[in-house]
């Protein structure tokens, strides 16, 4: 056996037994509406920085389809109407002529009324309140069943926990109780 050879034997039996196989993964899910990005930032800075082997992600928490394509249809009526008063076609109606010819007198003010108002209800379509961190797939904290927002240092205590016995196969059992 030449040396090239045993240098490529030892390299590779040491990616196996000291290199972990996959790295842990933490996923956020939160409410962007609600101002929790920041949040998310937060913390993804504070365990990359503490656990740099761990993989974070996070994504908008997804609502209910319905809600979803509701709000995504007031967005929709919103400018079309704001666009219809724009260009004074509102005014061919004459069965509602008194609410047409109220919003053709004053098209700004209508229209800010109209956009305020609307962007108002699907803010409120959209918004979850959603704060939920997962471990390797493991939901290790939910703001929407705990009603109460985590604090940074409480998360990187659960991870440091789920680290530690993540390692043994003895320990799963207690792992899975923990959480």
């Amino acid at each position: 056996m030449n040396f090239r050879m045993l240098k490529i034997i030892t390299i590779l039996l040491l990616s196996i037994f000291l290199l972990p196989i996959s790295a842990a993964k933490i996923h956020v899910d939160y409410c962007i509406s609600c101002g929790y990005q920041q949040s998310y930032n937060q913390l993804k800075q504070e365990v990359q920085e503490k656990y740099p082997e761990i993989e974070i992600s996070g994504e908008n928490y997804a609502r209910n389809s319905y809600l979803r394509n509701l709000a995504d249809f007031l967005e929709l009526a919103k400018m079309c109407i704001i666009l219809s008063i724009l260009s004074g076609f509102l005014g061919r109606f004459q069965n509602f002529a008194w609410i047409f010819d109220n919003l053709n007198t004053n098209r700004l003010r209508s229209c800010l009324i109209i956009y305020s108002t609307g962007s108002l209800f699907c803010s409120f379509l959209m918004s979850s309140g959603a704060f939920e961190v997962h471990f390797d797939g493991k939901l290790i904290w939910s703001k929407l069943e705990k009603g109460a927002f985590p604090e940074n240092e409480h998360i990187l205590e659960i991870i440091g926990k789920l680290m530690g016995l993540a390692g043994n196969l003895e320990n799963q059992q207690e792992a899975d109780e923990f959480l």
